[in-house]
Formats: C-alpha cells, sequence, structure tokens
C-alpha cells in the first residue's frame, strides 16, 4: 500500500518540479530559487517513484513466493 503511494505521489511531485521548472525558465531573467526548488522537486520525487516501484516488485516478489509455497505443501489432516 505505502508503496503505490510513493510511486504516485513521487510522479506527481516530479511532475510539479517539471512545471515549475519551465515557469522558472520561461521569465526574462530565469528566476533562480524556483529553479533550485523545482530541482528539490524533481529529485526528491524520482527518487520515491524508483524506491516504490522496487519496494512494490519486492512484495509482489515475496507474495508469489508465499503462494508458491502454500500450494506445494501437502494438505493439512
Amino acid at each position: 500500500m505505502i508503496a503505490r503511494l510513493l510511486v504516485a505521489l513521487g510522479a506527481s511531485i516530479a511532475a510539479t518540479g517539471f512545471t515549475i521548472f519551465g515557469m522558472a525558465t520561461s521569465y526574462v531573467k530565469m528566476d533562480d530559487d524556483m529553479a533550485r526548488i523545482s530541482y528539490i522537486l524533481m529529485a526528491a520525487g524520482g527518487i520515491a517513484t524508483v524506491v516504490g516501484i522496487f519496494w512494490y516488485r519486492a512484495d509482489e516478489h515475496r507474495a508469489e513466493a508465499a503462494i508458491r509455497a502454500r500450494s506445494q505443501q501437502p494438505p493439512r489432516r
């Protein structure tokens, strides 16, 4: 559950960072404060997304392994 939230929020935060970066560079003189904020948002969002993806994949592999292990055990009496 948390892994899915990390992926969703991380991607949204990174997209917001890209939007703010576009706004910062669209002025006649680049706004350095907005650019710094956008770099932070893009980096944090990207990291959160990647961590969430790996966490989700690890959970899925554990669940599949548990299902396989249960199906190979002899039935209980």
